[in-house]
């Protein structure tokens, strides 16, 4: 009985030695990412980026770890394609077995930007949930964006709304074209996007063949 309980109460003290272990490593990874966000933020900057963000926390122990950032915003205004981006907060999550894939959510107003003519132009859009995927390239790039959105609103223009039950979008960048190209750089494609709108209800007085209500 008596190498019973010691037997016992070894296994304890490994088991909680070895958690202990996993909890000190699971937070000098949630340290690790930190500064790596901090460093692709440095590097965007120094690319021609604009990248602010609030306070960043991490979430999501023991399998996963999420950084919860705030008030994110991204502006893009060197390259094409130019746009803007900012939001109340956007939650990333990373797996260490996809080390080139980081997920997102992300709810509630945020802000879309394009450039015309010189000039930014701002839609306002509100979701109820937004989810999708960043896979990144070796230097750090962003080479796809995936976005999957629900309930989402938009407002082109203050007395307009468009309404879409869901948005899925794949936005690829291309890779720059090698310098012995035939092709002149202007006729190369920089970005490819593709994607599907369901349930999309159109602004009021919007003339359509289809009906104001398409359903995709």
């Amino acid at each position: 009985m008596w190498k019973i309980r010691r037997s016992f109460r070894l296994t304890i003290y490994i088991l909680t030695g070895l958690v202990a272990v996993y909890s000190a490593g699971w937070y000098i990874v949630a340290d690790q990412l930190d500064r790596g966000i901090e460093r692709w933020v440095t590097e965007r900057r120094a690319d021609g980026w604009t990248v602010n963000h609030g306070a960043i926390r991490f979430r999501g122990y023991p399998l996963t770890w999420r950084a919860i950032i705030k008030t994110p915003e991204l502006v893009q205004d060197k390259r094409l394609p130019r746009f803007r981006w900012s939001s109340p907060g956007i939650v990333l999550a990373w797996k260490p077995w996809l080390p080139k894939s980081v997920t997102f959510e992300a709810k509630g107003d945020h802000v879309i930007g394009t450039k015309t003519k010189g000039n930014w132009v701002e839609i306002p859009v509100r979701l109820s949930r937004g989810r999708g995927q960043l896979t990144f390239g070796p230097e750090g790039e962003l080479k796809t964006l995936g976005v999957l959105l629900d309930g989402a609103s938009i407002r082109p223009r203050p007395e307009q709304k468009l309404l879409i039950n869901q948005l899925r979008m794949v936005i690829s960048q291309k890779s720059p074209p090698d310098k012995d190209t035939a092709v002149e750089p202007h006729r190369i494609p920089s970005v490819s996007m593709e994607g599907d709108a369901y349930g999309v209800t159109l602004p009021e007085g919007t003339p359509s063949p289809l009906g104001r209500t398409i359903g995709r």
